[in-house]
């Protein structure tokens, strides 16, 4: 019979189950189940087994059953059944060295009940007490070697803990701080083997010390890095649970071809703000936020890439970020003030032949090839449409299966135009922005139109002010967009990760620019808007 604890009412950082059974065997495990991040219907859990036994897991498999609850998705495991669950390792987390651990992620429904805390149980798992007085277990099997790691569950810094990988003798990558699988095949940046990122080896050794390629050809050794971890895991494997995005009619859809919605938020210019987008902000926005996409604003006039061709710098370290991080991200080509997109398609053809060449068909990255087209003459017709015909073939030369989205005319608000007139290649979404003080009803009725013509609309841009950026939150106009949005499967990102004293910026003037953010540290917009993601 499994054993059952409804939890309600305490933080998120007590939701720990650490469970211990003596076993006959040589491996012996330390199991631990907990809710990293929760809220009104759902939350996300976590399972770490960590191996105190002296010899190595050689694969392991571990079950559960709920009361109401259900898994809707899980990373790091292959979960099976329909309550029982039954996780196995994935071949490449199957090894579990003598002193190191692995962790595995889930998201899964409440069903209108409490969040529950099930008994674990398998066959060889032992040791470990923690003032717990549950039991559970993890099962031995053969499997093949892999890395694993582990996060403590606090919001302090924490150690992740990893075993040898079986690529590059056993070694792996610690990319600023994070531990990453190298590449075998892929010779640089980041790459895209066994159904996982990596990272090349040439790439994670231009890191500055003491970041790098860690461990050897030695499976039982381990490598520990600290690192800052929230307690929340947020939408930690969300790439690897989707994969490689692509519309199907005006829907996202997954690998599996399963609707899917990313939410999400934008920098700021980053030749002004560069400085709040980096590995810590990002990950504290995934785990306390519980973003599953990240939108890097390189301006391309106002001090932007055409007069300083360096911030395309910030951009990669966002992009390595993310999919250090599990997440998806925004290339951002962001014209504005340059409103014709034929202005600049020249440099915008270099730009984005190098990021494609860089990250190749890896997963994560998407790109946005125009953000807002404006002014006179600049029509989908006359400029928008002629530019994404030729701007898209130089991104599919390198990144044949990537997701491709276009700005729309008049600030990305004329979709019908683009959707009577689409560009004449496949897994291409068009671009909707708004801002709730300015924009109503009248551009919601075009959403539907052009969905209703077969558009996959994606507004990687919204603001919760009016359309300058400034003024006072419009909270109830948000919420009628958001509602709209949500109720479509749109997807969305929000403007913007700024201190910046104007009404759409998220952050107060002084908070830091590495996350860790109080409450005191958002601002009216920054609050409203973080509610809504974790909706």
């Amino acid at each position: 019979m499994i054993a059952f604890k409804k939890i309600a009412g305490f933080s998120v950082a007590m939701f720990v189950l650490i469970c211990a059974v003596a076993q006959q065997a040589s491996a012996q495990a330390n199991c631990s189940y907990r809710i990293t991040n929760e809220w009104n219907t759902g939350y996300t859990g976590a399972i770490t087994i960590s191996n105190n036994g002296s010899s190595s897991l050689n694969g392991w498999s571990l079950s559960w059953q709920y009361n109401s609850n259900r898994i809707t998705s899980s990373w790091n495991a292959n979960i099976t059944g329909n309550n029982p669950y039954t996780a196995t390792d994935l071949g490449w987390n199957g090894n579990v060295p003598a002193g190191a651990s692995v962790e595995i992620g889930f998201q899964v429904n409440k069903n209108g009940g409490s969040a529950e805390m099930p008994t674990l149980n398998g066959a060889v798992c032992s040791g470990g007490n923690n003032n717990s007085s549950a039991t559970s277990s993890v099962s031995s099997s053969p499997s093949s070697s892999a890395s694993s790691q582990s996060v403590a569950p606090s919001s302090s810094a924490s150690s992740i803990s990893s075993s040898s990988a079986n690529n590059n003798a056993g070694q792996q990558c610690n990319w600023y701080g994070t531990l990453y699988p190298l590449c075998t095949n892929t010779q640089s940046g980041w790459g895209w083997e066994a159904n996982r990122s990596c990272i090349s080896p040439s790439t994670c050794s231009s890191q500055p010390a003491p970041y790098g390629i860690v461990g050897g050809n030695n499976s039982s050794n381990s490598s520990s890095v600290a690192t800052s971890s929230s307690s929340s895991a947020g939408n930690q494997g969300f790439v690897s649970t989707h994969g490689q995005l692509r519309t199907s009619g005006n829907q996202l859809i997954n690998k599996n071809g399963t609707a899917v919605q990313l939410r999400g938020m934008s920098s700021h210019g980053l030749q002004w703000y560069g400085d709040y987008m980096n590995l810590s902000s990002i990950r504290w926005l995934r785990d306390d936020w519980g973003i599953n996409v990240i939108r890097a604003a390189m301006y391309t006039a106002s001090e932007g890439y055409i007069e300083d061709p360096s911030v395309k710098n910030k951009v990669f370290e966002i992009v390595d970020a993310a999919i250090a991080l599990d997440i998806y991200v925004i290339v951002d080509w962001h014209i504005l003030s340059d409103g014709n997109p034929q202005q600049y398609k020249a440099e915008a053809k270099a730009f984005f032949n190098e990021v494609a060449q860089r990250y190749g068909n890896t997963p994560n990255v998407i790109y946005e090839i125009a953000n807002e087209p404006n002014g006179g003459g600049v029509t989908w017709n006359a400029a928008i449409r002629p530019y994404a015909q030729e701007v898209i073939p130089v991104i599919r030369n390198h990144a044949p299966n990537s997701l491709v989205i276009v700005g729309t005319g008049t600030w990305s608000q004329d979709v019908t135009d683009a959707a009577a007139n689409p560009v004449s290649f496949p897994n291409v979404g068009y671009a909707m922005h708004f801002y709730a003080c300015t924009h109503g009803q009248w551009l919601r009725d075009r959403v539907d139109q052009a969905r209703a013509q077969g558009a996959m609309i994606f507004s990687t841009e919204w603001g919760t002010a009016d359309a300058t950026g400034d003024g006072s939150v419009c909270e109830n106009d948000t919420r009628t967009w958001i509602n709209f949005l949500n109720q479509r499967g749109i997807s969305w990102i929000n403007w913007s990760i700024t201190p910046k004293e104007e009404g759409t910026a998220a952050l107060t003037p002084g908070a830091s620019t590495t996350g860790n953010w109080s409450a005191s540290d958002l601002s009216p917009s920054g609050t409203l808007v973080k509610s809504l993601m974790r909706q």
